[in-house]
């Protein structure tokens, strides 16, 4: 995982972007120009800290589900964000992260 390469004392590591087979695939490229960052208050960067690791083990039978959101912001300050509709049950007319799921064979 991407978390695992932005070690305490990383602040930003360069990744390619690409999607291959319904999927986002987003990996380590030290000559990219893309900028994978984790922010200031990212409290990965204190975990070392607080068990002597730089590294998360991987332990599937400790893990956890979660929800995660990623924003991909432009050099230029832009990010994208999408307008729920009117008429949703759930925060009708908010705006929210795009979210979802990929269906096999969508695009």
């Amino acid at each position: 995982p991407l978390v695992h390469q932005l070690k305490p004392n990383n602040e930003y590591v360069n990744v390619d972007v690409c999607f291959e087979n319904d999927q986002l695939i987003i990996q380590r490229n030290d000559t990219s120009t893309i900028l994978f960052r984790r922010p200031s208050y990212c409290p990965f960067t204190t975990l070392h800290l607080q068990n002597n690791s730089s590294t998360i083990p991987d332990n599937p039978s400790n893990s956890i589900a979660v929800g995660i959101v990623v924003l991909f912001e432009t050099h230029d300050h832009h990010i994208l964000i999408t307008r729920r509709a009117s008429h949703m049950r759930t925060f009708p007319s908010c705006w929210v992260c795009p979210g979802g799921g990929i269906e096999e064979g969508e695009t």
